[in-house]
């Protein structure tokens, strides 16, 4: 805001959430400041970028900001990431052009007869559902497990496993009691569900 003023340029801000909406949705707010921060900030915007139609409501219900100043533009997604990087014999998927049953004969005939040899690990086919953020329950973790434990209880050892990327070391451990806990996630964590983190290296949770 400051520069904006100073190059008298307008100033147009970003939402992808909000002190208030989180709130009334049931979330911590481990800032009580926030809220006045955002307000100050909303009204001196010339523009609120918005990633949903929610944060747009929230604003104008919340804040009281005009909706004349808010555009809903979404997040954008590049074409990369809406398909796997590599098909399942670990060609990188631009480069193949095989059909799925092509590359199911592939995996029959090169990759199951390595499951006879002993001490071959069948590496490439293993898959994980993965969690990269911060380490905190506002971000919805408690969600996260509970929903992966439904695949679970359907899909038994055909549902892969979960791998929880980031935050401090007392975040995941804060994270893994909660796990601990059967009556708050699951009773089977321990083997299932592995946490990554530290502030300056990757370590086992």
């Amino acid at each position: 805001m400051k520069l904006s003023k100073q190059w008298q340029i307008p100033f147009v801000h970003s939402v992808i959430s909000n002190s208030k909406g989180r709130v009334s949705r049931g979330a911590y707010e481990p800032m009580p400041q926030r809220a006045s921060y955002e307000y100050k900030i909303y009204h001196e915007a010339y523009k609120i970028l918005c990633v949903s139609e929610d944060e747009k409501n929230d604003l104008i219900h919340f804040y009281d900001v005009k909706p004349d100043k808010l555009i809903v533009c979404g997040q954008y997604i590049h074409k990369a990431f809406l398909t796997p990087s590599h098909d399942m014999n670990g060609f990188p998927a631009l480069n193949s052009h095989l059909t799925d049953d092509q590359q199911h004969a592939i995996a029959e005939k090169y990759n199951q007869s390595l499951h006879h040899e002993e001490g071959i690990d069948p590496f490439w086919v293993y898959k994980a559902f993965t969690y990269y953020g911060r380490m905190d329950f506002n971000k919805g973790i408690p969600e996260i497990v509970k929903a992966w434990y439904i695949v679970l209880k359907k899909h038994n050892e055909n549902c892969p496993p979960l791998w929880m990327i980031g935050g401090s070391l007392s975040e995941i451990n804060t994270i893994r009691k909660e796990l601990k806990n059967p009556y708050r996630i699951c009773q089977c964590w321990k083997k299932n569900i592995k946490l990554y983190g530290g502030d300056t290296s990757i370590r086992k949770g």
